[in-house]
């Protein structure tokens, strides 16, 4: 999980709202489209939750205060929609649900807008997803779903392949993180927080 720092609303969005309506309304009209662009603009096309790669045909608008449990006024609120993707997964060993598909109408604390939520959030070289919040890891393990195997398994492959990466770039002498941090904060990649964290660690490590 990211931190999502909200843009300015789009236009059609307020002008919407001012006038009164629902966002099934809303959605149905031409006004959906500018909105899903500017929330994966600066979502960096990754899912708000997860954090694999979204697409504008892939992803889905979810309200993280669902409109099933939140005041009127926030169904048109543009802090409250994010974007999110389709949340299931299919695989030889069963299938999964995650993120808003799993969620459904559940009113979660966890918040990708709150710095300080994931500033409390930290990653294993196994891929497990830990909250040092006891309700965050509640949410973040039987609600968000977001340790099941198939998303643990694609952090763990990340941080492996980019261990091996370095191996090779530096060939026995000692990385230089301070540069590969660099390199990673700019990145947008799926998964992107275990790298961060992992190099962050390597850096403080080290003095």
């Amino acid at each position: 999980m990211k931190y999502i720092k909200k843009q300015a609303e789009p236009r059609q969005l307020a002008e919407f709202r001012n006038k009164g309506g629902t966002w099934d309304t809303f959605a149905r009209g031409d006004g959906k489209k500018e909105v899903k662009e500017q929330l994966l603009a600066e979502q960096n096309g990754l899912c708000a939750y997860c954090t694999a790669s979204i697409r504008f045909d892939t992803m889905k608008v979810e309200h993280w205060c669902s409109q099933n449990e939140c005041p009127e006024d926030r169904d048109l609120d543009y802090t409250n929609l994010l974007a999110v993707c389709k949340g299931k997964y299919r695989g030889a060993n069963g299938d999964y649900e995650h993120c808003d598909t799993s969620k459904k109408a559940v009113l979660i604390e966890l918040n990708p807008q709150e710095q300080s939520h994931i500033a409390q959030l930290s990653y294993t070289n196994n891929g497990i997803m830990k909250s040092s919040n006891a309700i965050h890891q509640k949410e973040l393990n039987s609600i968000l779903n977001l340790n099941i195997a198939p998303i643990q398994k694609a952090r763990k492959t990340i941080l492996e392949t980019l261990k091996l990466g370095l191996n090779r770039k530096y060939k026995g002498r000692k990385a230089n993180y301070a540069k590969e941090l660099k390199i990673w904060q700019r990145y947008d990649k799926p998964h992107c927080m275990i790298i961060i964290q992992y190099l962050e660690r390597k850096m403080k490590a080290l003095g």
